[in-house]
């Protein structure tokens, strides 16, 4: 797990987004980082989200890709 968000505020995460993604894009290409568990605030100044880090999970994902090709 994860924070993200601006100090800021004003871009977050907010509710019904659990399950949806963190989004980042670098060098012309998306890539998911997170997936939305939880937040307090929605978008407040200092509060952030707190997303499930997607890296953690990467062998699981990849073993149910390739188990749905076979």
């Amino acid at each position: 797990m994860f924070c993200a968000g601006y100090k800021r505020g004003r871009v977050d995460s907010c509710a019904g987004d659990s399950g949806g993604p963190l989004l980042c894009h670098r060098q012309g290409r998306w890539y998911i980082y997170g997936i939305t568990s939880f937040g307090e605030g929605c978008g407040k100044r200092g509060k952030f989200g707190i997303y499930a880090r997607v890296s953690n999970y990467r062998n699981w994902v990849q073993s149910v890709i390739a188990s749905s090709f076979t």
